[in-house]
């Protein structure tokens, strides 16, 4: 489960150049995404760099009624469809598995 808060900002350079002078950049993640839509679904297809390529399922809750259970369901589903088996899944982030490399 994710929740999302997004800030547009009128000026990004100047709020990197706040949040490195700040929080110190520990790590970079470079990534190409694509972004595909099925309904409610969004899939990523990501290529970052040193580590790969990978395909991420999003089930997104727009009226936050639905059932986690109905939405594992639905992210279930689609890896059958893409022939994917649940051992390919991970729990680290980009960052973490880029990190881990060093």
């Amino acid at each position: 489960l994710s929740d999302i808060a997004l800030y547009k900002s009128q000026e990004p350079k100047a709020l990197k150049q706040l949040l490195d002078a700040s929080l110190k950049t520990i790590v970079v993640v470079d990534k190409q995404r694509e972004i595909y839509f099925i309904d409610h679904i969004k899939i990523h297809v990501d290529e970052v760099l040193n580590l790969g390529d990978f395909l991420e399922i999003e089930v997104i809750d727009k009226t936050d009624t639905m059932e986690v259970e109905t939405m594992h369901q639905e992210c279930n589903e689609l890896m059958k469809k893409f022939n994917l088996d649940a051992s390919l899944l991970l729990r680290n982030s980009y960052s973490d598995m880029l990190m881990s490399k060093v």
